[in-house]
């Protein structure tokens, strides 16, 4: 069951950029996960060049998530609660490329940046007795991502992670962080570190 959220749409805040943004939205859980938050978010903002649509070449600027939750869990008898497709869902193919209607052009995207901040994970699993959590994970990633050839920034980090299995705890409030740059080959699909 998704929680009801904010939206806006702005265009004159930074014009000529259009921003589509997402406030306080979650995923529930029904029974047996009744009151269980599956999944959730602080805010989620799309930021792209309003005018480059035009031209067929959508440039996105940004895609922020901030505070990000996933929670998964599993019960003892093996139901997980983020099983929440009826069995009755059929897949459904997706098309290669986006395309507008009648004129058999292909519009490009470009993506120039992508970050989470304040992210969190947890994971309970009681078949196995596994345990698990991510806090504080921050990711940006920025770099033009339309481009055959293009120079990359990948910074990430995470605050606490701690695990435990069977009783044993592996990490306790362990850190984790790693910056890389990159070199990335699009059309041949190779990345090369600097």
């Amino acid at each position: 069951r998704a929680s009801p959220s904010r939206f806006s749409l702005s265009l004159l805040r930074g014009f000529p950029d259009l921003s589509i943004n997402l406030h306080q939205v979650s995923v529930v859980g029904v029974e047996p996960f009744a009151g269980d938050t599956l999944a959730g978010l602080q805010r989620f903002e799309l930021r792209v060049n309003s005018f480059s649509a035009i031209k067929k070449n959508l440039v996105v600027k940004s895609i922020l998530i901030d505070h990000p939750l996933i929670n998964g869990i599993v019960l003892e008898d093996g139901t997980a609660n983020w099983d929440i497709t009826g069995e009755t869902m059929e897949e459904v193919d997706a098309p290669d490329q986006v395309t507008a209607e009648g004129s058999g052009s292909s519009m490009k995207v470009s993506l120039k940046r992508f970050a989470i901040t304040g992210g969190r994970i947890y994971y309970l699993d009681r078949t196995s007795d596994i345990d698990a959590s991510l806090e504080g994970f921050n990711l940006e990633l920025a770099g033009d991502l339309s481009m055959e050839q293009t120079e990359l920034k990948l910074s990430t980090g995470i605050d606490k992670i701690n695990a435990r299995m069977g009783g044993i705890r592996y990490l306790r409030d362990g850190v984790f962080s790693l910056d890389l740059l990159a070199v990335a080959n699009m059309v041949e699909q190779r990345d090369t570190l600097k």
